[in-house]
């Protein structure tokens, strides 16, 4: 029979490889828009200014909503260094404060 492999040898491959099986929604759940996380975070990362959707989705700040971002930036943020960016008042703020927050919440990335 070919075609056919025992199971056993199937999950020492898999244990070489260092490769594991899980559900789709854990895979799901480390991509952002059908990017994997760290492309997407890497891709963020260049920018000076960053919304709180941007840092959200990006998981910069760990796996929090872009409400609780706001929260955090109303009471991290100083007001002279939220940026107003559009008609609409999407406020940014400069990377080195993201970082700043990142890093006192326990969080790193690249």
């Amino acid at each position: 029979m070919e075609g056919v492999i025992k199971a056993s040898e199937f999950m020492e491959e898999l244990r070489r490889q260092k490769l594991v099986i899980v559900p789709q929604t854990v895979a799901e759940s480390m991509t952002v828009r059908g990017i994997p996380i760290e492309a997407f975070q890497k891709r963020i990362l260049t920018k000076k200014l960053l919304s709180s959707k941007e840092i959200s989705d990006a998981r910069l700040w760990g796996p929090i909503g872009k409400r609780a971002v706001r929260k955090i930036i109303s009471q991290l943020v100083p007001v002279h260094d939220q940026v107003a960016c559009d008609p609409l008042g999407t406020i940014k703020i400069p990377l080195s404060i993201v970082k700043s927050i990142a890093s006192s919440r326990g969080y790193s990335w690249g």
